[in-house]
């Protein structure tokens, strides 16, 4: 198998059930791992390796609201794992948006994240979009 057409949503991830370990797999290209076999049963057993596909990011909420006279987002995430970014966009039509801000995600593998961002310029009615990056694995 030369490549693994995943959809950008999901993540891979190869289980190794004796080390107890998950290991990212980059699904557009190669991933090496290295590895042990030794005299335990649980170094070869047939079941050891599993490859798992996640969700790149779960929501638990999302949010803009004004606050003054600017407008706060904020988002939740239960999970995150292999997301190389988060753009904040601004469209004062609804129809073509620009980037306005760039969050780096602050825990890219497990555990939940808040966010939030504060559009301290528009005074304007405007829409607010936020785009998920996934990761190269």
């Amino acid at each position: 198998m030369n490549s693994l057409s995943v959809p950008a949503s999901l993540a891979a991830f190869l289980e190794d059930t004796y080390l107890k370990k998950k290991i990212s797999v980059n699904t557009e290209g190669t991933t090496f791992i290295d590895f042990k076999v030794t005299a335990d049963a649980g170094s070869y057993a047939a079941c050891r390796f599993m490859l798992v596909f996640k969700r790149s990011v779960r929501y638990t909420a999302i949010n803009a609201s004004m606050l003054n006279s600017d407008i706060s987002v904020e988002w939740k995430i239960a999970e995150e794992f292999n997301i190389s970014k988060y753009e904040i966009e601004r469209s004062a039509d609804g129809s073509v948006f620009s980037t306005v801000s760039i969050k780096l995600p602050e825990d890219s593998n497990s555990g939940s994240v808040n966010y939030s961002w504060l559009d301290a310029v528009s005074r304007v009615i405007i829409i607010t979009a936020l785009k998920v990056y996934p990761g190269m694995g």
